[in-house]
């Protein structure tokens, strides 16, 4: 090897060593934690029941699908897709409840699921999960968002005021 490769070869590693810290992963934005979608109540799963059904049903959602099983202890109840107004604000209104950031999305919707479990000690498990879409146009339709949690929040705070009551720690 001539001196002239051996000394460009350290010249290269010199400057690697040198740009090496500033090539760290740094996020421009918080990074996506994972959602919190479920609490306990210290309540019968009777009454988590009819009071996830009744806010869901006081929303302006209209439920698909029902079912409650009382030899398992459990229901679920989905609903219709919910479209954001399509006036404009609704992709401001898609970021607030979805990761959406700079995507070119026109529009948006969102359906509800909610379960409802027995847990131990009798207390109600009550699961919300907001599956939110975005629309970019015909040729690309609907794409799936990941939820902020706003709409799940929304629902466990009308839930609270429903059943009286807040969760209990698991």
């Amino acid at each position: 090897m001539s001196y002239l490769n051996h000394t460009r070869t350290r010249v290269v590693a010199a400057l690697m060593l040198l740009a090496l810290p500033a090539c760290t992963v740094t996020f421009r934005q918080k990074p996506i934690e994972p959602l919190d979608t479920d609490r306990n109540y210290d309540t019968t799963i009777q009454a988590a029941w009819s009071g996830i059904k009744q806010v869901i049903e006081d929303w302006p959602y209209r439920i698909s699908e029902e079912s409650f099983d009382a030899e398992n202890n459990a229901g679920m109840i989905i609903t219709d897709y919910w479209v954001l107004p399509d006036l404009g604000e609704d992709v401001d209104r898609l970021k607030e409840v979805a990761y959406a950031q700079g995507a070119p999305f026109i529009g948006g919707r969102y359906t509800l699921t909610a379960t409802v479990r027995e847990i131990r000690g009798g207390h109600a498990k009550v699961k919300v999960v907001a599956r939110i879409e975005g629309y970019m146009g015909e040729e690309y339709g609907y794409q799936v968002l990941r939820s902020t949690g706003l709409i799940e929040e929304t629902i466990f705070n009308r839930l609270n005021e429903t059943l009286g009551t807040v969760p209990v720690e698991d």
